[in-house]
């Protein structure tokens, strides 16, 4: 299946999904169609658009209906679409977004996108492994070794994209646990012939579900934090939650807090730092604590000579 393929089923999937309940007419496909630079200037012929039609459910298990009164066509449960977490929602914002610039050349030195420099030479290679339920043997170097590991039959079970950088997640059964590796510090990668079973009960959502970020600690209790943030970050906060469990138990005018159930790892005691002044740690005591100590090391590191 060919890239410009996947591109047009997406383009028709956004272009449907941009109409509304009110649906689209194919005629008013066709017009969006010819002004897109996918088209070359072509028409949708309406055979092409109905076999996109069953690749589209078939492939990406969306349904595009038509209303046969006014002879329109919408998807079936757009909202399934908007709020999924699954790749298929990620993939249809991701190209749609490319079609877009496509289509807009000439703002092509006026927008600006985040460099994600880990998925460019082994993401595909890894999904290939995945999509195969085949291990894979890897040459890996730490941020903290000077010299690379070498994994042997790692079972890739999903990867992760966190801060710019893309992740897998593998069992080593070496060690008989999951770990979790940046792709930029791989070194080389094979898919070997080993296959191997993934778990039933495992899913990436799950897996993350107690922690911010991607660093996991069994070791860790989960907790209920309590944080106060100002009037002028709440407004951000509300908008991208830091968490998922994420509550705003308390409004005053000057700030809210805000409750999270989750397990205090490294990743989401960084982020508080990110912060600033603008947050503060209410409770645990302990993780309040733990910040109060970050920041008073922080402190004195500014007040040497």
């Amino acid at each position: 299946m060919t890239k410009d393929i996947i591109r047009r089923y997406i383009w028709l999937v956004d272009t449907i999904y941009q109409s509304g309940e009110d649906g689209i007419s194919f005629e008013e496909i066709n017009k969006k169609w010819k002004r897109s630079a996918l088209s070359e200037g072509n028409a949708y012929p309406i055979k092409t658009f109905h076999n996109h039609r069953r690749d589209i459910e078939s492939i990406f298990n969306i349904l595009i209906e038509c209303r046969k009164s006014t002879n329109s066509y919408y998807l079936y449960d757009p909202e399934e679409l908007k709020n999924s977490s699954l790749t298929t929602s990620w993939l249809i914002d991701t190209l749609a977004v490319n079609n877009l610039i496509a289509d807009c050349q000439q703002l092509k030195n006026r927008i600006s996108f985040e460099y994600v420099p880990s998925g460019n030479q082994y993401l595909s290679r890894i999904l290939k492994a995945m999509q195969e339920n085949h291990c894979i043997d890897m040459d890996y170097l730490p941020f903290w070794h000077e010299q690379s590991c070498a994994y042997k039959n790692l079972q890739p079970y999903a990867v992760k994209l966190f801060k710019q950088r893309w992740y897998l997640i593998a069992f080593n059964h070496f060690i008989n646990e999951i770990r979790t590796f940046c792709l930029d510090r791989i070194q080389a990668l094979n898919i070997t012939d080993q296959p191997f079973i993934l778990p039933d009960d495992f899913d990436v959502k799950s897996y993350f579900n107690a922690y911010f970020g991607i660093i996991t600690d069994p070791e860790l209790k989960t907790a209920i934090v309590k944080i106060r943030i100002n009037e002028s970050q709440r407004k951000y906060v509300r908008t991208l939650p830091l968490h998922h469990s994420q509550q705003e138990i308390e409004t005053t005018e000057n700030y809210s807090v805000f409750s999270y159930t989750l397990k205090p790892s490294y990743d989401f005691i960084q982020e508080i730092l990110r912060f600033g002044n603008t947050m503060e740690v209410i409770e645990p005591i302990d993780l309040r604590n733990e910040i109060k100590t970050k920041l008073q090391q922080t402190i004195a590191l500014y007040k040497k000579n």
